[in-house]
């Protein structure tokens, strides 16, 4: 039955936090790559932005890096076990992506009515501001539950951070000067290279290395991978 394939990877997955499946991540791979063309497309060809001189360069790739530190911020919300009921799985993947997408979308939109307005002479001033502003209000709410429920650990807030940019200059040395790519200077190629290894030391950080607190991974390609 097509509904018992649907629950047994794509719901249940989800509502019972299990790893990802081969199936899951297929699909979900899938749709973002679709997702991120058809957006690419709309917002390259559309004139809807273009009339207040919006493009897509690397100014506006940084101003909506705060969106995805949000959606990160908001994924530890969901962890953290205050958010009750069915409304909790809006924050796991891949809903939190909808929702993250979806209120992006709209602070882009607010943005371009305001410039319209001419309350603002960028359109990316207000959507930055709104990016960052929503990311600090998620992280006071998480501190302070963190600083009435839980324990703290302001250590961790220093070991991840020096381990992703230990390895960022390791990895940016090495295709510097040992591959020879001069074009690992450009900002915002060292952005996605501590992103990435930002996450990665997250990761192995709890998984391996945390001395009390033992995740598990929930990527199927990993476990695969390193079997």
């Amino acid at each position: 039955m097509i509904s018992d394939f649907i629950y047994k990877y794509y719901i249940d997955p989800i509502r019972m936090g299990q790893p990802y499946n081969i199936v899951d991540t297929l699909t979900y791979a899938l749709i973002l790559v679709l997702g991120v063309y058809l957006l690419y497309r709309w917002m390259s060809q559309s004139t809807w932005l273009s009339d207040i001189g919006f493009k897509i360069d690397t100014t506006f790739i940084l101003a909506t890096l705060p969106y995805v530190v949000l959606g990160g911020l908001l994924r530890v919300v969901q962890d953290t076990g205050m958010i009750t009921g069915n409304f909790q799985f809006l924050l796991v993947t891949p809903l939190i992506y909808f929702v993250l997408f979806f209120f992006t979308i709209s602070m882009l939109f607010l943005s371009r009515y305001i410039t319209l307005q001419g309350l603002t002479k960028n359109i990316l001033t207000f959507y930055t501001f709104a990016g960052v502003l929503s990311a600090f209000v998620v992280l006071l709410v998480l501190l302070a539950w963190g600083a009435n429920n839980a324990h703290v650990d302001l250590s961790i807030m220093a070991i991840i951070p020096l381990m992703a940019v230990t390895a960022t200059l390791l990895v940016w040395a090495c295709m510097r000067y040992v591959f020879g790519w001069k074009y690992v200077n450009y900002s915002l190629y060292l952005v996605l290279i501590f992103g990435q290894l930002l996450d990665a030391s997250a990761t192995s950080y709890g998984i391996d290395l945390h001395p009390s607190v033992r995740y598990i991974e929930q990527h199927v390609l990993v476990p695969v991978l390193l079997s």
